[in-house]
């Protein structure tokens, strides 16, 4: 009992900052800006889109240069997986991508806001290059790569950001979150997605598994993120979201992981 007032007790000082956090952050925005359109779709929806974020060329001269490094992997690379490959820290060999990323005013203030030490809370940029194999479905969802499943990567309002290398469309594997689902009371399955959280939060040995859910009987909302090539995806992590099936084509994207 008196671990689950104290896991309370951080999930509301938490959820109290942040609420403070975004109501400062609005203050400074006008209303009619598309700085204020896009925290205003990431508080309310859990996700946002913001088109043009670079421009075609300059796209594809990153993904010449990233093609070029990281080669297509065999089955026995590490950085292999069935339907593609993801290569880790690509900052390091390509510094300036985190320029990219970061030189962007309006991306910053959602990092500021969203994020409890701003930008030193990043990680690491992953490159993901995804494509269609011949008689994928007789792999098992999880092993063509993960969140395949229903998800969530925290308790916590976080964010990750996901420049689109390519057109992004509904065939090609794009990301899929349930609007509004950070959000406890619209949460399609808020019982037990809260308990789950509330499980995953310190004191606790913490267990991924409690993040994955599945939907039995369950009437829901999803949407695909889809957009040209130059935009990018900011979305709250804590929404329910998973990789869609990659039915033709490829998809390429750098992730700014938090």
């Amino acid at each position: 009992m008196i671990n689950n007032f104290i896991k309370f007790s951080i999930l509301a000082k938490h959820e109290i900052q942040k609420h403070q956090k975004l109501s400062k952050t609005f203050k400074k925005l006008n209303n009619n800006s598309e700085e204020y359109r896009n925290f205003f779709e990431l508080k309310n929806n859990g996700y946002t889109i913001i088109d043009n974020f670079i421009s075609s060329d300059k796209i594809d001269k990153i993904v010449s240069e990233l093609d070029n490094f990281f080669k297509k992997p065999t089955s026995e690379d590490s950085n292999y997986r069935i339907g593609g490959a993801r290569w880790q820290n690509i900052e390091k060999n390509f510094p300036k991508l985190k320029d990219i990323f970061f030189e962007n005013k309006i991306v910053l203030e959602i990092i500021k806001t969203y994020l409890d030490k701003g930008l030193e809370d990043f990680k690491k940029l992953v490159y993901q290059h995804s494509y269609h194999e011949q008689n994928l479905d007789r792999f098992d969802k999880k092993k063509i790569g993960l969140g395949r499943d229903w998800h969530c990567d925290s308790w916590k309002n976080e964010i990750k950001l996901m420049l689109f290398c390519t057109d992004i469309e509904e065939f090609n594997g794009p990301l899929e979150v349930i609007p509004r689902s950070h959000k406890f009371f619209q949460n399609p399955i808020k019982y037990d997605y809260f308990k789950n959280i509330l499980s995953t939060i310190y004191p606790s040995k913490f267990n991924s598994n409690n993040l994955f859910f599945s939907f039995k009987n369950v009437e829901f909302e999803s949407k695909k993120i889809i957009g040209k090539k130059g935009s990018l995806a900011i979305f709250n992590t804590r929404c329910l979201h998973k990789a869609s099936i990659l039915k033709s084509g490829n998809r390429k994207v750098i992730w700014a992981y938090f």
